[in-house]
């Protein structure tokens, strides 16, 4: 359907059959929110679209996804999940992340057990996650939630390839079962450094501040990444005890830049009046656009971290 702002259908449709042509990234809202006839478009020609053409047009809107809230990729995706490319299917696990529809579950419940097709199980894992919160939360039944974590914890235990099982985990760390923290601390002493970033990644999930003394040893840890999520991990559960030794990690000369936007970031969810006066002097000794607009959102994301303190003292 054409609008103020997009192509028509057949221009869109060209667009994709065009090899001579990149796919405009202008163009990509034309798959959120589709209507009924202009997925049926797209459909008929689907299969006559190169493979390069289709991924390139599923990590646009994977991109576009990741910066504009408003984008719902969520028929279009559903189709996709029919297609015989088990990468397809993958990355359409990916576009339905902030889908809460429960007839998924079967779906990505069926891919998780496919046999020998990681690339497959591992979306399917990431993607049951999202219901696993769901459940904890009671926003879906209880059945389904029930479900959703027998299969994860059955195939975290039969699972042979270690990256499924890590992303298994990462999902099962919304969960509040009394097996889950025995999956992470195992996690967590294993030599593969992977494992022990995953159970971080797991742990940031937990909504449960016992994790405080492991998170606070992983933040010195000489490994960038694991140290990159524990300060990610200290930020999401809101780790008050953590915001000195954080402010400490972020005056080091030698920190990695990534490292250094996740901790303002992680300071921003903790809150508090010395993380606002921190802030205010980065803003204002700041010569840096880039940075400066960082530390704005940081700013704003503070006030609303400082806002429900204040609620939930009352």
């Amino acid at each position: 359907m054409a609008s103020d702002n997009l192509p028509d259908t057949k221009n869109i449709v060209d667009g994709l059959l065009d090899e001579n042509k990149a796919f405009e990234f202008a163009h990509l809202k034309f798959f959120s929110d589709i209507s009924k006839d202009d997925l049926n478009s797209v459909i008929q020609i689907w299969d006559q679209v190169s493979d390069q053409k289709k991924n390139n047009l599923l990590n646009g809107l994977t991109q576009l996804m990741a910066t504009d809230t408003l984008i719902s990729c969520d028929d279009f995706s559903k189709f996709l999940l029919e297609d015989s490319d088990d990468t397809i299917k993958a990355k359409a696990i990916e576009l339905l992340k902030e889908c809460p529809d429960t007839k998924l579950i079967q779906i990505f419940s069926k891919y998780l057990q496919s046999k020998d097709n990681p690339i497959l199980n591992k979306a399917a894992a990431r993607g049951l996650g999202k219901y696993v919160l769901l459940g904890e939360l009671d926003e879906i039944s209880t059945d389904d939630g029930r479900f959703v974590q027998d299969i994860l914890v059955q195939q975290y235990q039969n699972q042979t390839d270690d990256a499924v099982r890590m992303e298994i985990l990462k999902s099962l760390g919304y969960s509040s079962r009394s097996a889950i923290p025995p999956f992470i601390k195992k996690a967590l002493n294993h030599e593969n450094k992977a494992w022990s970033v995953a159970a971080l990644i797991a742990i940031s999930r937990t909504a449960d501040q016992k994790w405080e003394p492991v998170i606070q040893e992983k933040l010195s840890d000489p490994d960038i990444e694991i140290q990159k999520e524990a300060v990610k991990a200290a930020g999401e559960l809101e780790l008050s005890t953590l915001s000195e030794p954080l402010i400490d990690l972020l005056e080091e000369f030698s920190i990695d830049d990534d490292i250094y936007y996740h901790i303002i970031w992680a300071l921003s969810q903790i809150g508090g009046n010395n993380v606002k006066e921190l802030f205010e002097s980065l803003l204002a000794l700041s010569e840096d656009d880039e940075f400066s607009d960082m530390i704005d959102i940081a700013l704003e994301n503070l006030e609303l971290s400082n806002g429900f303190s204040s609620f939930d003292l009352i």
